[in-house]
C-alpha cells in the first residue's frame, strides 16, 4: 500500500511527544507513505529525532496576535495534509483538533493516538481552580483546551492507546511504542570500548536515566537511593533533558557528585549509552499522569539486555513480568536501595534478568509485533 498516505499530525514538533511518534511512523513507513506535519513551538524540532524524518513544519506568524496566528496555523496544517487518512497524536488542539476539521473538510478517516492523560491536572480540581487553569496560559497546553479536546475523543474513527488505564477510559486498541530490536542489540557493542568513546569512567557503576527529567518519574527518589547507598563509584547517568531547566538544577543541587549529566543526544546514540550502563531504573511515582503512561525507554533497555528495576505503576509490572524487578511505588527508598545493591553485588542475577528481558522484548515488543496491531487498523480505512 505504498501508494496510500498517512498524514501524521503532531501538536508540537519540539515536544518529547516525538518519542512515541518515532517508532510508530517507522513501522507504518514499511507499508505506507507517511508525512509528519506540525508546528515547532520551541526553538527547534525535538533534538533526539530532528534528523530522522523530513518534517512538514508549519510556522507561526510572529507579527500577528496569538489568536489570529493560531487560526492561521490551523488553516496551514489542514492545507498541508495530503493523506488518505489522518493519524493525530494526542488529543490536543494542533493535532486532534485539526484532525477533526480535516475529517469533515476532506471526508477522510481520523485515527487518534493517546499516550497520556492530558486532563490529569484538570480532574478533581475545584471550580475556582479550573477557572484559574483556563486563564493560566494562552497556548496549546491550555488545560481547558485539553478538556474540550478530550470530549471529542469518541468522534475519532479509531483510537490507539498505550496503556491499560487509557484503554479502560477511552477504549480502542492498545499498542505500546516498542523498539527496533536489530538497532538496539547488545551484540553490536563492547562495554569498555563504548565507555572510552563516550568518555565515561571505566570503574564507575552507571544507573541510566534517559529522557526528560520530570517530578512524576521519581528521579529524586532514585538519586536519594544512590546517595544513601554511599558508593562513590555509583553514578546516575542522565541522558537527555534541558540542563538549564529548574528541575534539572534541583537534581544537581541534591546530589551533583553522584550525577553524570550529558544533556540531549541523538536517538542514534542511545544504544551506546545503554551498552555503557549497568542498570536501568524506572522509579515512576504513583500519580494519575504516570498511571496512564508507558515509558518508551523500558523497551530500549529490554532490547539491550539490561537489568531493570521499576515501580509497579501503569503496565510496567506486566511488561517486566519474568524479566525485571518490580517494587511498590516508593514511600521511602529502602527497597529500591536493596534491589540496586542486589544487582551491583550479584552479576549472575543482573545477567539473567538482562537475557530474559531481551528475549521477551523480541517476542512481544519489537517493531514487527507493533506492525501486527497497527497495520490492520490502517488497512481497514485505506482499503475503502
Amino acid at each position: 500500500m505504498k501508494n496510500k498516505t498517512v498524514s501524521v499530525l503532531v501538536f508540537d514538533l519540539s515536544d518529547n511527544a516525538l518519542v512515541r511518534t518515532y517508532p510508530i511512523v517507522k513501522v507504518l513507513s514499511r507499508r505506507y507513505r507517511v508525512e509528519i506535519i506540525g508546528v515547532v513551538f520551541g526553538g527547534e524540532i525535538y533534538n533526539p529525532y530532528q534528523d530522522e524524518f523530513q518534517f512538514k513544519v508549519v510556522s507561526r506568524n510572529r507579527n500577528r496576535n496569538r489568536f489570529v496566528a493560531y487560526l492561521l496555523m490551523i488553516k496551514d496544517i489542514i492545507k498541508a495534509i495530503e493523506g488518505d487518512v489522518v493519524y493525530a497524536f494526542k488529543p490536543k488542539l494542533f493535532s486532534f483538533g485539526v484532525g477533526l476539521l480535516a475529517k469533515v473538510y476532506y471526508k477522510i478517516p481520523l485515527v487518534l493516538d493517546i499516550e497520556d492523560l492530558e486532563t490529569a491536572n484538570w480532574i478533581g480540581k475545584s471550580f475556582v481552580s479550573k477557572v484559574r487553569l483556563v486563564f493560566s496560559r494562552f497556548d496549546s497546553e491550555n488545560e481547558f483546551l485539553n478538556y474540550v479536546m478530550e470530549r471529542f475523543v469518541p468522534v475519532a474513527d479509531d483510537r490507539i492507546v498505550v496503556s491499560n488505564y487509557l484503554k479502560n477510559k477511552f477504549g480502542g486498541t492498545k499498542v505500546v511504542h516498542g523498539v527496533d530490536i536489530n538497532f538496539f542489540n547488545p551484540i553490536n557493542f563492547d562495554k569498555q570500548e563504548v565507555r572510552s568513546k563516550l568518555e565515561l569512567n571505566h570503574e564507575d557503576i552507571y544507573i541510566l536515566f534517559s529522557g526528560m527529567p520530570r517530578e512524576h518519574k521519581g528521579i529524586e527518589d532514585l538519586l536519594t537511593a544512590i546517595i544513601n547507598i554511599g558508593q562513590k563509584n555509583l553514578k546516575l547517568l542522565i541522558v537527555g533533558g534541558d540542563v538549564n531547566h529548574k528541575y534539572y538544577k534541583k537534581l544537581l543541587s541534591i546530589g551533583q557528585d553522584f550525577i553524570v549529566a550529558v544533556g540531549p543526544r541523538s536517538h542514534d546514540e542511545m544504544p551506546s549509552y545503554l551498552a555503557a550502563s549497568d542498570i536501568v531504573v524506572l522509579p515512576q511515582r504513583n500519580t494519575t499522569f504516570a498511571m496512564a503512561q508507558v515509558p518508551a525507554k523500558v523497551f530500549e533497555a529490554m532490547a539491550m539486555g539490561k537489568p531493570i528495576i521499576s515501580t509497579n505503576v501503569s503496565d510496567l509490572s506486566e511488561i517486566l513480568a519474568g524479566c525485571g524487578i518490580v517494587i511498590d511505588p516508593i514511600k521511602d527508598t529502602t527497597e529500591l536501595e536493596n534491589q540496586i545493591k542486589l544487582l551491583i553485588n550479584d552479576t549472575s542475577v543482573s545477567k539473567s534478568l538482562g537475557v530474559c528481558a531481551r528475549r521477551k522484548c523480541i517476542a512481544e515488543y519489537s517493531w514487527e509485533r507493533m506492525g501486527e496491531k497497527l497495520c490492520p487498523i490502517f488497512d481497514k480505512h485505506l482499503q475503502k
